[in-house]
């Protein structure tokens, strides 16, 4: 059982999401065994989500961390990381597209590092053909075997924050792949288990098109700065 559980959310003009899923993220973990912390990295939202965080102060569960600016989705995640406490982390997104329900479970059910794969994805067919792209040549050029790269991970906070290729963690959305790097660099044990995967009904993905044409640069980058 994984019993003491950092999630890290970072945040962008979320107000929506934050005020229909964080109050019941918080129910649910109340209700379960797991001793857990919620740290929400907040990146200088131009919506109303700064107020919308704010209510969520009074709750002993939950950290606010603000940037003073956007820097990236892994920065965000680095500042999460900086400010946890439990012995386990794992980046939940607060658009519910995870079900908090099942995260418990999997808890609940495992007792070491878990890297999730989508057993069931309910998003557009676009999406679905991004990621198998992007697990594919994932794969092909790191010579892993990892049905996803950018599912839910639960994760050893120590063998992170400890790692000493943890310095050359970057600010953008690679840091999904990087984390798995540090683990295949290592006699980590990993479970892969499935989750189910919906779309977000609230707002839209921070995934650019930018992103998408940078994608083989990202990963060939990726590769020199952790392999040579």
């Amino acid at each position: 059982m994984i019993s003491s559980l950092s999630l890290i959310i970072p945040v962008y003009n979320e107000e929506d999401n934050v005020k229909n899923y964080l109050k019941n993220y918080v129910k649910h973990l109340d209700q379960s065994k797991i001793n857990y912390e919620i740290i929400i990295v907040e990146s200088n939202s131009t919506d109303n989500t700064y107020n919308e965080i704010e209510f969520f102060r009074k709750f002993k569960s939950i950290k606010i961390i603000y940037e003073n600016k956007k820097k990236g989705y892994g920065s965000a995640v680095k500042l999460g990381l900086e400010k946890s406490t439990k012995e386990f982390f794992t980046i939940f997104p607060i658009d519910n597209q995870y079900s908090i329900k099942e995260l418990i479970d999997l808890c609940l059910e495992n007792d070491g590092n878990l890297i999730t794969f989508r057993k069931v994805n309910f998003t557009s067919k676009f999406k679905k053909l991004r990621s198998l792209i992007f697990r594919n040549l994932t794969n092909f050029i790191f010579n892993f075997n990892f049905k996803d790269i950018n599912s839910l991970k639960i994760i050893s906070r120590k063998f992170i924050s400890n790692h000493k290729r943890s310095k050359y963690l970057s600010n953008s959305w690679i840091i999904d792949l990087e984390f798995l790097i540090l683990i295949s660099q290592s006699n980590l044990q990993i479970n892969q288990v499935g989750i189910k995967m919906k779309d977000r009904q609230y707002g839209n993905s921070k995934v650019t098109f930018y992103d998408n044409l940078s994608m083989i640069f990202e990963l060939l980058f990726t590769k020199l700065k952790f392999f040579f």
